[in-house]
């Protein structure tokens, strides 16, 4: 009888243990319900002390669009767009392009012109 509440106790202490790595990937992401990973877009601005700032971060499926954030606002700036790289050369397309791995999105800014 004794043998029998090991076995079951062994049992309760592992399926736990099962389901939990069983939903982990080797490569940091938990697959989708439908096999698929997931992965971060962070949207950065560009307008922190450091140079960026982290706007915003959506998870999008492998092989998706991700969907256009409402646009960031910074004084005496307007904004200019989303972008793939930092220095804000090629702009990201968000009805074509498409998320293969984690990804930043960069905010391009163009000076408000004042005159006097």
């Amino acid at each position: 009888m004794r043998k029998k509440w090991k076995v079951i106790l062994i049992l309760l202490f592992m399926l736990p243990m099962v389901v939990f790595f069983n939903g982990c990937s080797c490569d940091g992401f938990n697959p989708d319900d439908d096999g698929l990973n997931s992965y971060p877009v962070m949207f950065y601005t560009n307008s922190g002390d450091n140079g960026s700032f982290n706007y915003e971060t959506k998870i999008v499926k492998h092989g998706y669009t991700v969907s256009r954030p409402k646009d960031p606002v910074k004084a005496g700036y307007n904004f200019a767009g989303w972008y793939k790289d930092k220095e804000c050369t090629i702009t990201w397309k968000f009805d074509e392009d498409r998320i293969y791995e984690p990804t930043t999105i960069y905010a391009h800014w163009l000076p408000i012109n004042i005159d006097h």
